[in-house]
């Protein structure tokens, strides 16, 4: 899950943070119902980033451009679902709209912008593997230096 802590872990952190900060000036500027529907917002854009991705991250382990490609287009598919939630939680007429609204674009932006920054940097240890002859001679110099080491040591 090291992968999975490296590219989501960043983006998940972000988004968190500004729902929390939406959140507080929610508080602060309508009361409990606009916290209400805040955090609603930020769980939304949460659980739906966070489903959809994962299973990208997954899908595109050591595969440095088409994970990106992969999880950027996942994303975009994944906001168009989380529109079409937001629309759906709106229609009830429960949740004040503004700060829900509000709540649900910082944190896909601060989620995105996240993203990004996260892909643009992540760099995948790659192990390539030694041609034959080279690996064969390098099992020769490491079996040569253990009976060394053995020899030395009696």
């Amino acid at each position: 899950m090291k992968i999975e802590r490296e590219l989501l872990g960043p983006a998940t952190v972000t988004a968190a943070a500004a729902g929390l900060v939406t959140a507080i000036v929610a508080l602060l500027v309508g009361g409990g119902s606009a916290l209400l529907a805040s955090l609603v917002g930020t769980v939304l854009v949460l659980a739906c980033l966070l489903l959809g991705q994962l299973p990208l991250v997954l899908a595109a382990r050591g595969r440095k451009g088409m994970g990106a490609f992969l999880l950027l287009f996942g994303y975009f598919g994944q906001v168009g679902l989380l529109l079409i939630a937001l629309l759906v939680v709106l229609d009830t007429g429960v949740l004040d709209r503004k700060p829900l609204g509000v709540a649900v674009i910082v944190c896909s932006l601060a989620w995105t912008a996240a993203a990004v920054r996260t892909f643009l940097r992540w760099r995948p240890t790659l192990i390539e593997p030694l041609p034959p002859e080279q690996q064969a001679a390098a099992d020769r110099l490491a079996a040569e230096e253990r009976r060394e080491r053995r020899s030395g040591q009696r």
